[in-house]
């Protein structure tokens, strides 16, 4: 079993992943935590996204800047590192990415986000 260092919700964000060259590609996040998130991407920009058009685990360490618009006054820019990736199709990528550097204000207001979306537990 999985442990958890903080809770995920699901959650249908706008995730904008912008490269050091400028391009900027928009996904749907799935899941939402204290530390990361998550997203699909299509092949073509899975390509995009990764340099090597592949992602060999951390070794390879993986970098962009996101942008999250949690909500209409919250939005997360930060830097982010590639820590998870699956192969869902041929045509389909999972990628989880952790937050790195986020100051306080940030992390504060994400923890309040997510606290406020999560379930009581049953």
């Amino acid at each position: 079993m999985e442990r958890r260092f903080s809770p995920r919700i699901e959650v249908e964000l706008p995730v904008d992943v912008l490269l050091a060259d400028g391009q900027v590609f928009t996904m749907r996040s799935i899941d939402l935590s204290y530390m990361g998130v998550s997203f699909n991407c299509d092949f073509l920009t899975m390509q995009q996204i990764f340099p090597k058009g592949h992602w060999s685990g951390l070794k390879d360490r993986v970098n962009f800047t996101l942008s999250i618009k949690v909500s209409d006054d919250f939005v997360l820019d930060c830097n982010s590192l590639v820590t998870r990736f699956l192969r869902l199709s041929e045509k389909e990528y999972h990628v989880g990415v952790q937050f790195i550097d986020l100051d306080d204000e940030l992390r504060h207001s994400l923890i309040h986000y997510i606290n406020g979306r999560k379930e009581p537990p049953k």
